[in-house]
């Protein structure tokens, strides 16, 4: 449970930057074609404010980022609720995410709704 290992990380040295989890594991995924896109979560409190970091080797921007986004600022707001529980009594803020990603693309199937949500939004965009 990686969660749980992140969270004793943060317990026993909040400004700890080893509370980190991985998707993958090269014993299983070393000759597989698809290996995971999320590669890297690590969360760090500094100042008071818990973030959670992510880093894709890949995303498809269109089609998972808002779920990927939903999900990893779920993963940290539980996160700080946990360790405000535990230790802090509701000192620690959530500071956000980061999002790093290498590689982004919109799939061909994606680009017709992808064109029409731009167009939609061009004022917003300027």
């Amino acid at each position: 449970d990686q969660f749980e290992t992140m969270k004793q990380r943060l317990l026993t040295a909040t400004g700890s930057n080893r509370a980190v989890a991985v998707t993958i594991d090269p014993a299983l995924d070393g000759d597989r074609e698809d290996i995971p896109c999320l590669q890297v979560l690590q969360i760090l409190v500094r100042d008071g404010e818990l973030t959670i970091h992510c880093f894709f080797r890949s995303n498809d921007i269109f089609g998972a980022f808002y779920s990927n986004m939903f999900f990893i600022t779920y993963i940290g707001i539980k996160m700080k609720e946990e360790v405000n529980k535990e230790i802090m009594g509701d000192k620690l803020n959530f500071g956000g995410l980061h999002y790093h990603s290498t590689s982004g693309h919109i799939y061909n199937n994606d680009m017709r709704a992808a064109r029409k949500l731009i167009s939609a939004n061009k004022a917003a965009l300027k």
